[in-house]
């Protein structure tokens, strides 16, 4: 069955100073980078119908999502979200960052 992988990252952005050739500055070092290690990792099988991750962690403000699969994602409040096809499609093979709030959870379902 095809799944959506879920990394929980802290806030970003990383500072880096430490590369050759990274100009210095407030602007020039900010770098799209995770932070590892991640603060929980969750597997969630993509199906016909929605399935929910578990709530986020505390600490959580960023996800790293990949899916496997074409699917729609939405996130909420981990007692109610549900995702449905006209949700936010992730395409397969591609990893997106997408900011969520504190606690909150993430639906998922199969849309072909």
């Amino acid at each position: 069955m095809p799944s959506l992988y879920i990394t929980e990252l802290p806030a970003w952005p990383s500072y880096i100073t430490e590369l050759p050739g990274v100009p210095t500055g407030y602007a020039a070092n900010l770098v799209m980078c995770t932070t590892l290690p991640a603060l929980a990792t969750q597997v969630i099988a993509i199906g016909t119908l929605s399935t929910r991750s578990a709530p986020f962690n505390a600490a959580t403000r960023i996800l790293r999502i990949y899916a496997d699969a074409r699917c729609s994602i939405q996130v909420g409040d981990p007692s109610s979200v549900g995702a449905g096809v006209s949700n936010h499609l992730v395409p397969p093979g591609l990893p997106e960052f997408i900011s969520v709030p504190a606690g909150s959870a993430l639906a998922v379902v199969d849309n072909p």
